[in-house]
């Protein structure tokens, strides 16, 4: 069976860094991850089979020398003892769990966080990937030109991006081209890619900080009440500051401001959007900078990276014109506008475990859109009523 993933290093950069953050601070800790199919798609008779034969496929991979010397030069914030270890590390499939039920898909992953942590994005990709080829849909003709419009037409609107396609994109070989034609066409406008294979292939920046998982994870260990606040000071700590940008939506934005205080303002200069009302957000963010801590929105960046197409990005441009700076993580949009319907899918984290105990301590995620609230239903219910959030 020919390989999807081919390089431990297709993958975003968010896994290798919040993989370092957990490396250093919570080696003893396990997790645990589901897969979400949230469009209920469902998967052909012989899918899971195939997926896991995937996942095999993955044991063997390694990070190669010059790999390795690209991170150390591209990614100065990555320690070198964490990169000796990464660089002894392999996937192991043991830690992925596989089944399917007639269309229905289930993938769970379990380990050691630090191990484990790396599954998400290739796991995603390869879905994305084998469900395409194994129903019978390759990229129409076209999408090139599409894809190079989009850059040109952020370009010529002063628009500054990010590429966040990995994990729901259509194959690695549009991923490949979608990343030389946004290299070719996008100018100054397109600041980097996610993806660390595809970054170092074009000598483009490799770009991410954290995500939920990072926030949820430590809801488990020090309380959903003290999670934005313990994910921002031991990632300020272990980066020195370095990789400053706060998600803020993991138990709401409300939640969060709480916990955005003059001390963390002057670290985390980047608020990331990922869900809910991008303008309703920009207000609530500029509101606080502004008239909670008394500093000036200018000085700060508004990152928004939930299901943007390009219209919609110059309209929340065009709104935040000389309000906030803005970037956009733009996605599904680039690596899968190929004519096919993407899947509507995530990988979250259910759970982890602290040592020296067997019981699981369930982790939600809320978001500000309750289409996209993971996790235990009586613990969403319960984190809500914690966080004096429930209606």
């Amino acid at each position: 069976m020919e390989r999807i993933i081919h390089t431990l290093l297709d993958n975003d950069l968010y896994k290798l860094t919040m993989g370092q953050a957990v490396f250093h601070n919570f080696a003893d800790i396990d997790a645990g991850f589901k897969f979400i199919n949230r469009a209920k798609t469902e998967f052909p008779n012989g899918f899971g089979q195939k997926l896991q034969e995937q996942v095999d496929l993955m044991a063997d991979l390694s990070l190669t020398e010059q790999q390795r010397k690209f991170l150390e030069v591209g990614c100065p914030y990555l320690a070198a003892d964490y990169l000796n270890w990464f660089s002894k590390y392999r996937f192991s499939p043991e830690e992925v769990s596989i089944k399917q039920d007639g269309g229905d898909l289930s993938v769970d992953i379990e380990g050691p966080w630090h191990k484990a942590i790396y599954w998400e994005v290739p796991l995603m990709a390869t879905i994305s990937e084998l469900y395409f080829q194994e129903t019978g849909q390759p990229p129409v003709e076209g999408w090139q030109e599409k894809a190079s419009k989009k850059a040109q037409i952020f370009l010529a609107n002063g628009a500054r991006y990010l590429e966040f396609g990995t994990r729901r994109r259509a194959s690695y070989f549009v991923h490949d081209e979608l990343i030389s034609i946004l290299k070719r066409d996008g100018g100054a406008s397109l600041l980097g890619t996610s993806n660390v294979e595809l970054a170092m292939k074009y000598d483009l920046s490799p770009k991410g900080t954290f995500a939920h998982e990072w926030v949820q994870g430590l809801s488990g260990i020090y309380g959903v009440e003290r999670a934005n606040q313990m994910a921002m000071e031991i990632w300020a700590k272990e980066f020195n500051g370095s990789l400053a940008t706060a998600l803020t939506d993991t138990y709401t934005t409300d939640n969060f401001l709480k916990s955005y205080t003059s001390e963390k303002a002057a670290i985390f200069k980047t608020l990331r959007q990922d869900s809910g009302n991008p303008e309703a957000w920009t207000d609530k963010i500029i509101n606080h900078i502004q008239n909670k801590l008394g500093l000036n929105p200018m000085d700060f960046t508004a990152l928004y990276s939930d299901a943007l197409d390009i219209p919609r990005a110059l309209e929340i441009l065009k709104y935040n014109e000389g309000r906030i700076n803005t970037l956009f993580g733009i996605g599904t949009n680039f690596t899968n506008d190929v004519g096919r319907i993407p899947l509507n899918m995530v990988i979250k984290m259910f759970h982890i475990t602290k040592p020296q105990s067997l019981d699981q301590i369930a982790v939600v995620k809320l978001s500000d859109d309750l289409g996209k609230i993971s996790g235990d239903k009586s613990i969403v219910r319960e984190t809500l009523e914690r966080l004096g959030l429930a209606a």
